[in-house]
């Protein structure tokens, strides 16, 4: 069962030699953009509250999924004979259940899809309910910073740290989903090279 519920993070796992930009070096170039660009603000945003990015940000982020499952859905059912074909070498591939045991399998596009997709859509999810989290706690956040005799320097460490953990997750969501584009806009269009 929980290889099962934990499937949709097989796209983290899946192995090729461009797949580490999508997963880890877009992600943290974008949170390290961010983090610095907050860092550097003379007066900060609040992050949490009625006015805080993190209201602004559930507005957008809550709206992800819906589409998500949508482009799941049309490439499940989408009729084009290449969408099937393994992808070119060299072939991306994962560990897959059958018959008990783990194997190697090298992904079509449409099962490379699939995993993207079915990423997107559980990350955007979480994503959506630590913000909604945050923002519904945004008073009792509040409370405890002003009441635990934390200095301002470990307050602001936290506010970073914040930041820089909410900003690479969104950096995740936003690569992932410029892959996505670009498979569904022209790479399955294409014949394999």
């Amino acid at each position: 069962m929980l290889y099962e519920l934990l499937r949709w993070w097989t796209y983290r796992t899946i192995t090729h030699r461009q797949m580490s930009w999508y997963k880890l070096w877009l992600p943290l170039a974008f949170s390290a953009i961010i983090t610095v660009g907050f860092v550097l603000l003379p007066i900060k945003p609040a992050l949490v509250g009625e006015h805080g990015l993190a209201s602004k940000l559930l507005g957008l982020v809550s709206i992800f999924p819906g589409f998500f499952v949508a482009a799941l859905a049309a490439v499940s059912t989408f009729d084009r004979d290449g969408l099937d074909e393994e992808m070119p070498p060299p072939t991306p591939q994962v560990k897959m259940r059958l018959r008990g045991q783990l194997i190697d399998v090298r992904l079509t596009h449409r099962l490379f899809l699939g995993y993207l997709f079915s990423y997107l859509i559980v990350l955007s999810t979480l994503l959506s309910i630590v913000l909604l989290l945050a923002d519904s706690a945004s008073a009792s956040i509040k409370y405890w910073i002003a009441f635990l005799p934390w200095s301002e320097n470990v307050t602001s460490s936290v506010k970073i740290l914040f930041v820089f953990m909410l900003s690479t997750v969104l950096g995740s969501v936003i690569a992932s989903t410029l892959q996505g584009i670009y498979f569904l806009a022209e790479r399955i269009h294409r014949p394999n090279q």
